[in-house]
């Protein structure tokens, strides 16, 4: 469906076009400019209507403060609401809420539970922080050999959302964490996490040849 088609739709009414159209204007899709004013008012549209994915991307622009102020209790309200519903990253929300305590008291438990749900659906910002909470035993038990499974799920996608994984690969391998010590292993996700377009694998990689 082409832009002008989504505002179309979304003129007419329709709460999925409506809530395409906020997002466009959150995310900046379709080469759209992004424009907050506009995401928020196409999105309370399709919310109104019941559309999950509307709630959910109010549940971002009320996390992130981008209607002005963060608001952590109506986030979290709106990323339960589009959970419930199934959106499939609304878990992710819930997990950093609760992973970093923001409007409710911290609680890596439930952080991890959130982040296992967001892992079922594939969601790969829920298992890089799920694969965090393993390296670093908060809410579940400390349990390297799971870290790297997760993080390892990512390496056939070569993108800025994948290179976090690859970095945190190549410290366990370059640092033993759980595993022996493994510099070839840690160069090749260093080099990964170059390929998706990290600043920071390059000086990951220049440290590790260094040493």
């Amino acid at each position: 469906m082409t832009f002008p088609e989504i505002q179309t739709l979304a003129a007419q009414g329709d709460p999925e076009a409506q809530a395409r159209l906020g997002e466009a204007y959150l995310n900046g899709n379709y080469e759209q400019k992004v424009d907050f004013s506009q995401a928020l008012l196409w999105s309370k549209k399709a919310a109104d209507q019941g559309n999950s994915r509307a709630k959910l991307n109010l549940g971002v622009m009320s996390l992130n403060g981008y209607q002005g102020e963060f608001d952590y209790r109506q986030a979290k309200a709106l990323f339960e609401e589009a959970n419930n519903a199934g959106e499939h990253k609304a878990p992710r929300y819930l997990g950093i809420i609760y992973e970093r305590g923001l409007g409710v008291a911290q609680d890596y438990v439930l952080a991890a539970k959130f982040y296992q749900q967001g892992d079922k659906y594939g969601d790969v910002t829920a298992q890089y922080r799920l694969a965090k909470l393993y390296e670093q035993g908060l809410g579940v038990a400390r349990d390297y050999a799971k870290a790297i499974a997760l993080y390892q799920k990512h390496q056939h996608r070569i993108d800025h959302i994948s290179a976090p994984s690859f970095i945190a690969l190549g410290d366990i391998y370059g640092l033993g964490l759980g595993v022996k010590v493994n510099k070839v292993e840690a160069e090749k996700w260093y080099r990964l996490a170059i390929e998706a377009g990290s600043k920071e694998g390059e000086i990951k990689l220049n440290l590790l040849n260094e040493g």
